[in-house]
């Protein structure tokens, strides 16, 4: 059973905990109608660590997802900008639903758990029977993804940063580009660092 790097902070917060295809995840605190207001209201984190990330770089990159995605990444053209879009097989239905990033270098895809076999096979399925010779396809099991979401987010996400930061060399950093993010229109996103700040979510509400 595989674990995210919140496993202990879950337990430490009384979690229910469930298995969600492989992963021991938290599906409440407590009360579900509560948590539920709370991110209506005031804000929510998530820990969805257990989605698929998927970075595919190289020369083949663009062209290789052009065969795969609804979406034509070859207009996105602007280094952080997301688009939400579908998975195809051959004969046109759905393997997955996932959002797909303009990276610094490359593309970056997060899709979901339930499909990581399915989505993996059909990567390297893909790769062989197109041919591409510069395309790297790297499934990135060393991230984690928090989501903070409601319209209280980021004065939340602000109030960490001067708790833990303030007075510290990455505060300034922190604060700068957290500004940024929070003027950013949704569906785009800024990579600063270890840290990729996305304007993507699936609640309606403010977040990132």
């Amino acid at each position: 059973m595989s674990k995210t790097a919140l496993y202990d902070l879950h337990l430490k917060s009384k979690a229910h905990m469930v298995d969600f295809f492989g992963y021991k995840l938290p599906m409440h605190y407590g009360s579900q109608i509560e948590e539920h207001t709370t991110v209506r209201q005031k804000a929510g984190m998530f820990d969805v660590s257990h989605m698929n990330v998927t970075d595919i770089t190289g020369d083949d990159a663009e062209q290789w997802l052009r065969t795969l995605l609804t979406c034509d990444v070859a207009k996105m053209n602007v280094i952080g900008q997301a688009k939400y879009c579908l998975m195809l097989n051959s004969d046109g239905g759905i393997i997955d639903d996932l959002i797909v990033y303009k990276m610094p270098v490359g593309f970056r895809i997060v899709s979901n758990c339930g499909t990581r076999e399915r989505v993996g096979n059909w990567y390297a399925e893909q790769k062989e029977a197109l041919g591409l010779k510069n395309l790297e396809i790297n499934q990135r099991s060393d991230l984690s993804i928090i989501a903070v979401q409601g319209p209280k987010a980021f004065a939340h996400v602000f109030q960490v940063i001067y708790t833990k930061y303030e007075g510290t060399k990455d505060f300034g950093l922190l604060h700068h580009h957290f500004e940024y993010a929070k003027d950013m229109h949704p569906f785009y996103s800024r990579v600063l660092g270890d840290i990729h700040l996305s304007r993507t979510g699936y609640t309606g509400e403010d977040g990132v």
